[in-house]
């Protein structure tokens, strides 16, 4: 059970109840939405939520809130309220089935869960199944019933709790749930962490903001009156007294009931001191308690305030009571909470320096003597931040590093606390000895840490400050392990030195003894000359790192070795070989989970390149699963989410290809996995025709492309998407420009992605011949010289039959060039979406000669363009099906092949298209309705609009679809 606000008169609020009241219509329908309720500190969000959800008859309402530790952020503590909160709704039973596979997770949140026959079996708990399960829970228990889930105070929420919210909102779709978070404004400072948590929830349809504001004067006047009338007052608020509050106040709904309170006495200045007022009032063992509660934090279960307190029980009961009835604090099941965190924080901010301290100490005290009062982590956690409070740095350590060791913690609660070791190691003369570690090593653990919690840039600076404390001449293979790790992350962050920093961690490992070690890090080295683009350069390196690991009898780092030399080979187009390579890898290591997700990583990749699609998404699909168990889904499980998407967008499944992307970048994964799922999100919606949304997505990317790039791979990544983008908006040349990028970088990119690049160049270049007035400063001569010699250089390294078509019957443009085209494609399973394209393509040239026939490719290709959802295809074949239609008909009526776009005599001039567009203008739709029936962007709607008004000689729409029924234009 959370804690509620009761008591509290709410005016002014029906314009943000009614937004409330339309998003739970939306969420009760099927669509889950989130709303965002910001505003000050005592505005009045929770009794706006109350209000809300004590109307909600027609749902289940659970709810949370978050904590504040001074910065120590205990993981997942408003979930957890919420899991009990629906608990008392469904049952135990019920939600530990929901949870089905993921209880160990659910368990690690609330260690009281047990199953039917007594402890549940130990598993597998991480960050990203914790993310899974709580979604999962959720999901299943609005479609028992819809719900509300509510979580309060999202200033003070910690990373875990972010990380979880963002994971729900993204990944609850079609399920009744409206969820609610409120925080403070007022509290979000520039480098607050919830300020780029709300700007990329903004950017998500699904969510909305709510601001509650300040009330006016009048607002005051009106809550001045209720909180008079329930007093048995039935006049209006003194005019005098309405603006004295007002001005106090600033139109704080809690301090003007505070104001209000507190009568006609003369009162200090400052709010908070007003706010102290009653606390002030109370007897001194009922002032002592509170101020124990305010040390404890926001909420305090009685056993622990009843033994750290001095009281009796019984006078201990009364003091609680005494603060009860004064509104100051309010009891829940087993425990008490401050009616408002500012009466919290004012309590706490009015205790002296070493009257907080005592309080803490006293606190840490009592929790050293009860290791049962609750589980382990929060305890340890806990027993951190009452230490670190009461200046007892030799406590704080040893806890701070207890907790952070705890694996139920949350990863980053854990960097922080693992930090603040940092910061106190040099105030603890025996620091060594209590972490069990060096300083060097302890920082080289908060390291390992940063990079599981995704902080890479953190985890990099670590690994520096560790490798400033080592002496390579005394210790190199300590010095070896850090470098290796350091040129890991370099390369993770797509900056430059990794196979130098990989070079230099090999020159510290003797070759003499054979070691794992020295095996290790050749291995790595392999893979950071892979990644650096050049897959002949690899395979010497990690043949070199496979002799070593069997003279060291090192089986991982063989395994890790040929996992390296299999990629290289399977980017040169060597399949056999490559697969062969992975064969072995799996026999030697693959009983590692670690081991098998980097092979599935890998081979998924591979089999992509070489034209697998449906292995390649079978492949990483399995991999997925395995990053799950291991908890690192943020990282390698977003790599197989792009390597699973990546295929299905060839395949034409766009659908889930888009449901994929959208996971992974719901677990926020590091900055080369977030790029790969963004550009694939980028083609997709260029797929699909939003071309708005891939300009604004693309805008991030594009200052990349001209390099130099570290991690090249990506360049034809986002070349590809960039030229792709340009096609679509009609800009050829642009789309060129792209290419050219990838074409002067293409000693360092796999063929298989040259190839379908060269395809969209060649596109490129046929649009430009074909529409000059879209492509000035396009030398389509020279563009298909270029294109010829890169195919004659590509065809002596890997062929790829499908492509080398598509590129010649682009650029000689004859009808057996592209039936050559669409046999070659026939052979391939993808990209799907090159089949109707070459069957328009083919259309256009036979339509004036045999409509029949171009008729009958047309609607197979608007057949498959439906199927993938291509947009920009569906618009191209239907356009041309209305044409040929429109002349036809014209024919008829005239007696020539083609009267042109005039549809009726006497009429305005308007395309096919624009016809289209004016029927639907004149049914009132608007210009993004227009789109999304149309299978256009609302750009494009806008410029077909402005078009048809234009040639009607009208101003507004009304009027064009009064000319439009004047001459039979929608008959």
């Amino acid at each position: 059970m959370t804690i509620r606000l009761t008591g509290r008169t709410m005016v002014g609020r029906s314009a943000q109840l009614d937004e409330l009241e339309e998003l739970w219509a939306t969420a009760r329908s099927g669509r889950a939405v989130a709303v965002l309720v910001g505003g000050d500190a005592g505005v009045g969000k929770t009794t706006l939520i109350d209000t809300f959800c004590e109307r909600r008859d027609d749902a289940r309402i659970v709810r949370g809130q978050c904590v504040p530790l001074g910065g120590d952020g205990l993981a997942y503590v408003p979930i957890v309220a919420i899991l009990r909160d629906l608990e008392a709704h469904v049952g135990r039973d019920r939600q530990i089935d929901w949870a089905g596979p993921g209880v160990a997770s659910l368990q690690a949140l609330r260690p009281e869960i047990t199953g039917p026959a007594g402890p549940l079996a130990p598993g597998p708990s991480d960050r990203t199944r914790t993310l899974e399960v709580v979604t999962e829970i959720l999901e299943h228990a609005s479609k028992d019933h819809p719900l509300v889930v509510v979580v309060e105070d999202l200033h003070w929420s910690d990373t875990s709790t972010r990380d979880l919210l963002g994971f729900a909102v993204r990944a609850l779709n079609d399920v009744p749930v409206l969820l609610v978070a409120t925080y403070r404004t007022d509290e979000l400072h520039r480098r607050h962490p919830l300020r780029p948590f709300l700007a990329e929830l903004d950017r998500l349809p699904q969510v909305t903001r709510l601001d509650v504001p300040r009330l006016d004067r009048d607002g005051v006047a009106a809550m001045l009156a209720e909180i008079d009338g329930a007093g048995g007052v039935d006049h209006e608020p003194d005019a005098g007294r309405v603006d004295d509050i007002h001005r106090r106040s600033d139109g704080i709904p809690f301090y003007v009931e505070e104001l209000a309170a507190t009568g006609e006495c003369c009162l200090p200045g400052p709010l908070r001191d007003v706010m102290l007022v009653r606390f002030e009032a109370l007897s001194p063992n009922a002032q002592e308690t509170v101020r124990l509660l305010a040390a404890a934090g926001t909420r305090t279960d009685h056993t622990l305030l009843e033994l750290v307190s001095h009281l009796s029980p019984s006078d201990l009961d009364a003091a609680i009571r005494e603060a009860v009835d004064a509104n100051l604090v309010v009891a829940d099941d087993t425990g008490y909470g401050f009616r408002h965190a500012l009466l919290r924080e004012a309590v706490a901010e009015d205790l002296l320096p070493g009257e907080a301290a005592a309080l803490h100490r006293c606190f840490a005290e009592t929790l050293e003597l009860k290791a049962g009062i609750m589980d382990e982590a929060t305890r340890a956690v806990r027993l951190a931040h009452h230490w670190n409070a009461s200046h007892s740095p030799g406590n704080a350590f040893r806890w701070s590093v207890t907790a952070a060791r705890i694996a139920s913690v949350g990863k980053s609660e854990a960097l922080g606390l693992f930090e603040r070791a940092i910061e106190l190691w040099p105030q603890v003369p025996e620091a060594s000895e209590v972490a069990g570690v060096s300083h060097a090593e302890l920082v080289e653990e908060t390291s390992n840490m940063a990079t599981d919690a995704g902080e890479l840039t953190r985890a990099l600076a670590l690994v520096d400050l560790a490798l400033a404390e080592i002496d390579r001449e005394t210790n190199p293979l300590a010095a070896s392990r850090l470098l290796a790790k350091k040129g890991r992350l370099v390369s993770n962050l797509m900056r430059f030195g990794g196979v130098e920093l990989l070079e230099e961690a090999v020159s510290l490992v003797p070759a003499d003894p054979p070691s794992a070690q020295r095996a290790e890090v050749l291995a790595m080295h392999a893979a950071m000359v892979m990644l650096a683009g050049d897959d002949e350069a690899a395979i010497g390196p990690a043949l070199t790192a496979v002799a070593a690991a069997q003279a060291a009898g090192a089986l991982a780092e063989e395994a890790s070795a040929r996992i390296t030399l299999g990629t290289s080979l399977g980017g040169l187009g060597r399949l056999d070989e490559a697969l062969a390579e992975f064969a072995i890898a799996r026999r030697l290591d693959g009983h590692n989970d670690r081991t098998l997700a980097r092979i599935l990583i890998n081979l998924s990749d591979v089999l992509r390149l070489n034209g697998k699609l449906r292995e390649a998404v079978a492949t990483a699909t399995e991999g997925v699963a395995i990053s799950r168990t291991l908890g690192i889904e943020r990282t390698w499980g977003a790599m197989l989410a792009g390597n699973a998407a990546e295929p299905l967008l060839g395949l034409g499944e766009w659908t889930e290809a888009s449901r994929i992307i959208e996971r992974g970048l719901a677990l926020d994964p590091p900055p080369q996995n977030r790029l790969h799922l963004r550009l694939l999100k980028a083609r997709f919606l260029v797929g699909t025709g939003d071309l708005a949304t891939a300009d604004r997505l693309l805008s991030e990317f594009r200052p990349q492309l001209p390099g130099p790039h570290a991690n090249p791979q990506y360049l034809a990544i986002i070349a590809t998407a960039e030229a792709e983008y340009a096609l679509a908006a009609g800009e050829p040349f642009r789309a060129w420009n792209a290419v050219m990028h990838s074409y002067e970088a293409r000693a360092e990119l796999k063929p298989d992605a040259l190839w379908w690049i060269y395809v969209i160049g060649a596109t490129a270049t046929a649009d430009a011949r074909r529409d000059p007035s879209a492509a000035r400063g396009f030398d389509v001569g020279a563009a298909v010289e270029l294109l010829g010699g890169a195919v004659v250089e590509l065809e002596q390294t890997v062929p790829n039959d499908a492509a080398s078509a598509l590129i010649e019957a682009e650029l000689s443009d004859d009808v057996p060039a592209w039936q050559r085209a669409e046999a070659a494609l026939s052979r391939v399973e993808g990209p799907v979406v090159y089949g109707p394209h070459a069957q328009i393509r083919r259309a256009e040239l036979v339509a004036a000669t045999d409509r029949a026939a171009a008729t009958e490719l047309l609607s197979a290709a608007a057949e498959t363009a439906r199927r993938i959802g291509a947009a920009r295809l569906i618009d191209r074949a239907d356009d041309l099906l209305r044409r040929l239609g429109a002349r036809e008909d014209a024919g008829a009526a005239a007696g020539a092949p083609d009267a042109g776009p005039e549809t009726v005599p006497g009429a305005p001039a308007l395309t096919a298209r624009e016809l289209d567009v004016l029927r639907l203008v004149a049914a009132g739709r608007s210009n993004g309705e227009i789109g999304k029936e149309l299978f256009i962007s609302t750009k494009t709607a806008s410029v077909h609009v402005s078009n048809i008004l234009a040639k009607l000689g009208v101003a507004r729409r009304t009027e064009a679809a009064a000319v439009a029924h004047r001459h039979g234009l929608l008959d």
